[in-house]
Parts: C-alpha cells; sequence; structure tokens
C-alpha cells in the first residue's frame, strides 16, 4: 500500500497527472463557467447561482464568515444578503484573489 492512494486510484482511472493538468479544453470551460459564477455574484443573479450549485444536501460553500451545508442552507444565506487551475476532464479547482474596497480575500471552487 503506497502512501499516496490517490494516486493509485488516478492511475486505475487511466489518469496521468502530468498530462492532464491544465488541458486546454477544460481549461477554456472552466474559464467560461468561472465568468459566469462571477457576474451572477456581482449582479446577485441568485437564480444563476442556483444553476451552478449541486442541488444537494451534500454541497458545501465556504464564505468569509460562514461555513454553508446543503443547498437549501447555501439558498437560504443568498436570500438574506444584498446584492454583492484545473487538474483534469472530470476534477477542476478553479480560484481567483478579490480586492473590494482595501479588502483582499481569496476563493476556491471545488467542480
Amino acid at each position: 500500500m503506497g502512501m499516496d492512494m490517490g494516486m493509485d486510484m488516478d492511475m486505475d482511472m487511466g489518469m496521468d497527472r502530468d498530462r492532464d493538468i491544465n488541458l486546454p479544453e477544460v481549461h477554456a470551460e472552466l474559464t467560461a463557467l468561472f465568468g459566469v459564477y462571477e457576474d451572477a455574484l456581482i449582479h446577485n443573479r441568485i437564480e444563476v447561482l442556483d444553476e451552478l450549485f449541486w442541488p444537494s444536501e451534500h454541497t458545501v460553500r465556504y464564505g468569509m464568515r460562514e461555513n454553508l451545508h446543503g443547498i437549501e442552507a447555501i439558498r437560504a444565506f443568498r436570500a438574506s444578503r444584498p446584492a454583492l487551475a484545473t487538474r483534469s476532464a472530470a476534477r477542476a479547482e478553479p480560484g481567483c484573489a478579490c480586492r473590494r474596497a482595501g479588502a483582499s480575500s481569496r476563493r476556491m471552487f471545488p467542480w
């Protein structure tokens, strides 16, 4: 049994970690989706945000001051608020650094 069981699983699934990083078609798709997400977030387009999140009790959203578990908790949070690197074809983790009004934050989105 190796130390990196995830690597063993990836190899069993036919994945090559070095060749699967930043596949151009995956990178382009996630870049487009990330733009849709950012636009929806900035313009408070709740219906678009709901479409982008998995409608499941297992969905998790980590925020600046809150950790939300389940799509219903996420939807309730959104309703209460005022406006406000790909790895393979199967996994992606886009992230960004944000600056607003002198404050900075970072976000990661495992998809």
